[in-house]
């Protein structure tokens, strides 16, 4: 088994954590959780500016760090298989919905979620 993606998250965020810990049972070892605050995502993500790193969740592996709306599919080849990676690659309006779906779960996020402005 090759070595486990990194899936980086707020971890200050309850829906995030949801969507990060199912990810990562679902994936079956294939994602390792981390903190998009912690030291091990300072060391890969440090070089980004701040609304970049934490304005998205990011996979680091082998192939490099893909974020946010990128990642989504690669996202569900990890939790559900390649198969599944595969469909949401070649159906385009899978893949689109898949995309639109993560746009608005953070939008939601920036204006009245976890990340929004207080005061």
């Amino acid at each position: 088994m090759s070595e486990p993606v990194r899936l980086y998250f707020d971890a200050s965020c309850g829906p995030c954590t949801v969507f990060a810990r199912v990810s990562g049972a679902m994936g079956r070892g294939r994602i390792r959780l981390g903190s998009l605050s912690g030291p091990e995502a300072d060391r890969e993500l440090g070089g980004m500016v701040s609304e970049e790193r934490f304005g998205a969740f990011h996979l680091v592996g082998a192939a490099g760090i893909t974020t946010g709306e990128e990642a989504v599919v690669p996202l569900v080849g990890l939790t559900f298989g390649r198969a599944a990676e595969r469909v949401a690659v070649g159906v385009r309006p899978f893949r689109q919905l898949l995309q639109w779906t993560y746009r608005q779960f953070w939008s939601y996020r920036r204006e009245r979620g976890c990340a929004a402005p207080t005061g």
